[in-house]
């Protein structure tokens, strides 16, 4: 079953504030949407960092840390978050 085009830009749009905080927390290193957040180095201490300043945005208030460790790529917490 095809992902409805509203779908598709609600993932990209999470997708992509979640890359680009995980290019902070991860800096210098490269970071892909497929990349697992314990294997770039990820930490109970990032994950709360992460989920503290992702909540800000008021579409993804509802996460907690144990997302990060159900959902620990991007692509996979991107796509929880639009269901």
């Amino acid at each position: 079953m095809a992902m409805s085009y509203n779908r598709s830009i609600g993932l990209f749009t999470n997708e992509l504030k979640i890359l680009q905080l995980w290019q902070k927390l991860f800096a210098p290193n490269q970071v892909g949407c497929e990349d697992n957040f314990f294997d770039l180095g990820g930490h109970s201490l990032f994950a709360s960092q992460m989920i503290s300043e992702l909540r800000k945005d008021k579409q993804m208030n509802m996460l907690s840390v144990r997302d990060i460790y159900d959902y620990p790529t991007i692509r996979d917490l991107a796509g929880y978050m639009i269901h």
